[in-house]
């Protein structure tokens, strides 16, 4: 999607916003009502030391659809079965949708090789019908690295990135 973003960050936070339009490759139906987004997400790190990290985050993100074109949620499983062919979840198009709200949170602990990770998202589909459907999600993940590997973490992103083995036999 076209859009615009911003992102800052320091020693310890990261913030990034950004606004955006409809799919790329979509043609103008004549609507003057265009849909457009609006995104945000926070990070704060208050430990972040070498083999240390408590990441709390929140995200928010509010996204207009254009008049008739729905909205669908849907999730495939981490595993890739069957060619990725496979949903767990599956909404189906709910037309009368006039756009989304989503609000996630984040919680992330590390101390050297053991990592916990929990993030929680909520989703308001906003529509014309008297009761707009509401959908929640939740994970947690529990890392070990015996060999004393730490997950390293990128403040620039707000994120854990790949994993590097101290050593490689073989």
């Amino acid at each position: 999607r076209a859009g615009l973003g911003y992102r800052r960050y320091g020693d310890n936070y990261s913030v990034t916003a950004s606004a955006w339009g409809k799919e790329a490759g979509t043609t103008n139906t004549g609507n003057e009502d265009e849909p457009i987004s609006y995104g945000f997400r926070g990070v704060w790190a208050p430990i972040k030391t070498d083999d240390s990290l408590l990441h709390i985050g929140f995200a928010y993100a509010i996204e207009d659809v254009e008049t008739g074109a729905g909205v669908r949620f849907r999730a495939r499983p981490e595993a890739r079965v069957s060619n990725g062919n496979v949903r767990l979840v599956d909404t189906g198009n709910i037309a009368d949708a006039t756009g989304t709200t989503k609000t996630g949170l984040e919680l992330a602990y590390m101390k050297g090789g053991l990592s916990v990770q929990a993030e929680y998202q909520l989703a308001t589909i906003d529509s014309v019908v008297e009761n707009d459907p509401e959908f929640s999600g939740y994970d947690v993940e529990v890392r070990w690295f015996p060999g004393g590997e730490v997950r390293p973490y990128k403040m620039n992103t707000g994120a854990f990135s790949m994993i590097k083995p101290l050593s490689i036999e073989g």
